[in-house]
């Protein structure tokens, strides 16, 4: 059997609320030449029934539940059962998050086969919807052509869009650093980049993403600015780690940190 054009990898747990809107976009999708991977994190909801119940209108789907340790232990876990069945671009795309369109795989396939290069990454485009469906933010990964580029979203904490980034399979040699909780996505671009440094823009609206997730909890912020820290310690030059706007950002976070906590006191 022939390896499929993409591999969309989601991680889920206790994700049945959610799913349906992910699983409408992708059975809506135009272009078929994709499997989607599930790797669950032994769901206590319906989530599995959910999945199973859409399991024949979809290309292929490869499903396995076992506990895991997070996001980015799931994403390994997927890699690694999926070794050799790889897609030539590899989507992370959470559960509770959709495609963007019906032609969106359609689109870019047209873009990516066409192109004489072979990048690393493809970085398209996303937007970020609050939980009632109304639109915050269109984020644009065009410019991030350098690693350098890159360095300077991280440290200006900029959105990177990973879930709007196409990966080429050869990357996965490597994993993400399930160290992390928050950023081992923007570690995994960094390290990557840093071997390879070839990326470039998909000018497609990808995908839209819901708030909510881990990164966006007001009991995160002090996590999400020490990954941060940590992932500009390992790559980037030092005159964007100790900008005065990085340490405005941190004590920014643990004063917002601390609202949040008393406000959960006094309720």
């Amino acid at each position: 059997m022939s390896t499929p054009f993409f591999t969309i990898i989601t991680a889920t747990y206790n994700a049945a609320s959610t799913l349906p809107r992910l699983l409408e976009s992708l059975v809506a999708q135009t272009c078929c030449d994709f499997t989607w991977v599930v790797q669950d994190g032994g769901s206590t909801d319906s989530t599995l029934a959910v999945i199973k119940e859409w399991q024949d209108k979809l290309p292929a789907i490869s499903l396995e539940s076992i506990q895991d340790k997070g996001v980015y232990d799931a994403w390994n876990r997927a890699l690694d059962r999926e070794q050799g069945k790889l897609g030539q671009w590899v989507l992370f795309i959470g559960a509770d998050d959709m495609l963007a369109a019906p032609d969106v795989l359609e689109k870019s396939f047209a873009i990516i086969s066409q192109s004489a290069e072979t990048p690393c990454f493809w970085a398209a485009e996303l937007e970020r919807f609050n939980t009632h469906g109304g639109k915050q933010e269109h984020i644009f990964c065009l410019d991030l052509s350098t690693l350098e580029d890159v360095q300077k979203t991280c440290s200006r904490h900029l959105p990177m869009g990973h879930g709007a980034l196409f990966h080429a399979s050869s990357l996965f040699l490597g994993r993400f650093d399930a160290r992390f909780r928050i950023c081992a996505d923007y570690d995994f671009v960094y390290r990557a980049l840093k071997s390879s440094p070839r990326l470039k823009s998909l000018p497609v609206v990808v995908t839209k993403m819901f708030d909510g997730g881990l990164s966006s909890s007001p009991s995160q912020r002090i996590r999400v600015r020490y990954e941060e820290l940590v992932v500009a310690w390992r790559y980037a030059p030092k005159k964007y780690i100790f900008s005065l706007w990085r340490c405005k950002a941190i004590f920014g976070s643990v004063f917002r940190y601390m609202q949040h906590y008393l406000t959960k006191l006094k309720h």
